[in-house]
């Protein structure tokens, strides 16, 4: 992932921090075309400026000339902008479109709808033993650059 591809997806997720679902239920419309605006407001002009006009454009049924791209962080933004409203949904546009790193897709989605509000088949993946390395990882980030830092 390159600089600009980071800063983009820094700046989503402040985006979505700042707008959380925070329940389980219908997502608007409104709260995703929100969080497009949010983002490229912050994002300098450029191709996944240009993308997400576009899309913002389809999404206020305005005239537009989206069309999904063929790589880059900007397709795993644009899944969960399309997708938000479920886990089983982001997966199979992923499988669909051949998009790696559904992971970063899962992040956005996760830190958007909240932690209590995670499937219980998702959480049970994060916290498998075989994961405990990452579950360790997590927790020495969060208390030496987090916590300790207030």
């Amino acid at each position: 992932m390159g600089p600009g591809e980071s800063k983009l997806l820094e700046t989503t997720l402040n985006a979505v921090l700042l707008n959380p679902q925070g329940y389980v239920g219908c997502i608007s419309d409104d709260k995703i075309i929100e969080i497009i605006t949010i983002i490229g407001k912050k994002i300098p002009n450029g191709k996944d400026k240009d993308i997400l006009r576009e899309f913002y454009n389809y999404k206020t049924n305005k005239p537009h000339n989206f069309s999904f791209p063929n790589k880059g962080i900007v397709r795993n933004i644009l899944i969960f902008l399309m997708k938000a409203s479920g886990y089983n949904e982001i997966i199979k546009m992923h499988e669909k479109l051949s998009v790696p790193n559904k992971e970063i897709t899962l992040m956005i989605w996760g830190a958007f709808m909240g932690f209590s509000n995670l499937p219980k088949t998702l959480t049970n993946s994060i916290f498998t033993d075989q994961k405990k390395d990452s579950i360790n990882s997590i927790d020495q980030y969060l208390f030496e650059s987090v916590i300790n830092q207030k």
